[in-house]
């Protein structure tokens, strides 16, 4: 016996094979897609009191679970059509509408990290999730004939500048993304407060045909090539990334030395050198995007890791009496506020538990010119080591909390629809 959502999966499963062998105009078209992509966005992040949860605003991991299954069959349905770049079909709107799910996932593995449920048991689906669609992106930059930036009108009829209906020209042509006019009461974030949805100041975001005109046609495939990059750092050791830009400088050399890309290889090999200071600077950084930072998050507790090995075993110096040949620890002093600094922490109760967690030892001193104790590091007097289950006997990690604020600040207010409009790609 099956149970009814097997039966529905396997009524579906077919139901999409025969779509797909007749060729029937019955499947979703590449607009209607955008534009289901675009309102489920919108609609989500329009969302403020509910009152299936107590006039509250919907729990964000549910939000989350929304959006992840919609943008799910969404790719799967482009897949479906044969929009794999070189080989079947391709276009700007197919593009576009990848890099908004991309962001999504981007954004989502920061703001949800604060969710123990979403650290444990969603966050490497997203993960796995940001990847096909990244590896899906990859294969539109790389179409054969280019057509990731071909702008096409309803009904697959391809953009012609000299063709005599106006209706297909690019000046003419509208993208699924935007302005409405909302009726009833105005529109709040999913913490209630007001939407900047029409300001009349935030210009990057891609609404009307103000991109039209441009080269790329509202494609982002610098940022989307760089959040690739680091996306796989990890990848067989790192030997992935040099394949990848290896590659890229070699075809697309214009994309190899555009600003993202580069800043994505900057922070690659200090992650690569473990240059801990270099990294951190970085992604505190103002020219640093959002999203850079949010994927550069996946990599914080093991830049801090190495931070802590290395500052114990280099910072002050010991030197022997003469008298007595004892060791005697010099200059191994370091304020525990410098490293909250100097690692990215949130605050020095975060710092302290980094601490515990490494064997690290930290004192409260009162400083000599007097006033109020601060907490002061002793490198020399510790032994870094990492802690372990009691029963079990394996290493435990040290999730980082939420960084809000070094990362979060970096949104100046703006919504999760205008991220993954790319508002705040830099």
């Amino acid at each position: 016996t099956f149970c009814s959502c097997c039966v529905f999966l396997c009524v579906c499963k077919i139901l999409y094979t025969h779509l797909e062998s007749c060729n029937t105009p019955d499947l979703r078209t590449h607009h209607t897609l955008n534009i289901h992509k675009l309102k489920t966005q919108k609609e989500r992040d329009r969302q403020g009191p509910d009152p299936r949860y107590s006039n509250a605003p919907p729990p964000s991991l549910d939000v989350y679970q929304f959006i992840w299954d919609r943008t799910r069959m969404i790719r799967k349905d482009f897949i479906l059509q044969n929009y794999i770049g070189t080989g079947g079909r391709c276009n700007a709107i197919a593009t576009r509408c990848h890099e908004r799910i991309a962001r999504w996932h981007a954004m989502c593995e920061h703001q949800l990290s604060h969710l123990e449920d979403f650290v444990t048991m969603q966050s490497q689906q997203n993960i796995q999730e940001l990847g096909q669609t990244m590896k899906t992106l990859n294969q539109y930059y790389d179409d054969a004939m280019g057509r990731s930036v071909l702008e096409v009108a309803e009904g697959d009829v391809e953009v012609d500048d000299d063709a005599a209906s106006s209706s297909l020209k690019k000046e003419n042509y509208i993208h699924g993304c935007q302005s409405n006019v909302v009726l009833g009461a105005s529109p709040v974030d999913y913490n209630g407060s007001p939407m900047k949805n029409d300001d009349g100041v935030n210009r990057n975001r891609l609404v009307g045909n103000e991109n039209n005109n441009h080269v790329s046609c509202g494609t982002a495939e610098p940022e989307m090539r760089g959040l690739y990059i680091l996306l796989t750092m990890n990848n067989d050791g790192g030997m992935e990334v040099l394949k990848y830009v290896g590659k890229l400088c070699e075809q697309r050399p214009e994309i190899f030395r555009s600003k993202p890309v580069q800043l994505a290889l900057r922070i690659f090999q200090a992650k690569k050198e473990h240059n801990y200071a270099r990294f951190f600077s970085i992604m505190k950084s103002p020219s640093t995007p959002y999203l850079f930072a949010c994927i550069m998050f996946k990599h914080v507790e093991q830049m801090r890791k190495i931070a802590f090995r290395i500052m114990s075993r280099t910072i002050g110096y010991r030197n022997r009496r003469k008298d007595t040949g004892e060791y005697i620890h010099i200059n191994d002093s370091y304020p525990l506020s410098d490293l909250v600094e100097l690692l990215c922490f949130e605050d020095l109760d975060e710092a302290r538990a980094a601490c515990r967690h490494y064997n690290i030892t930290t004192k409260e001193e009162v400083p000599a010119s007097g006033g109020d104790a601060v907490d002061i590091i002793y490198w020399r007097a510790s032994d870094f080591r990492e802690s372990k289950d009691p029963k079990k006997g394996t290493t435990l990690p040290l999730k980082p909390r939420k960084m809000v604020r070094i990362i979060e600040t970096k949104l100046n207010g703006a919504t999760r629809l205008a991220v993954c409009r790319g508002e705040v790609s830099g």
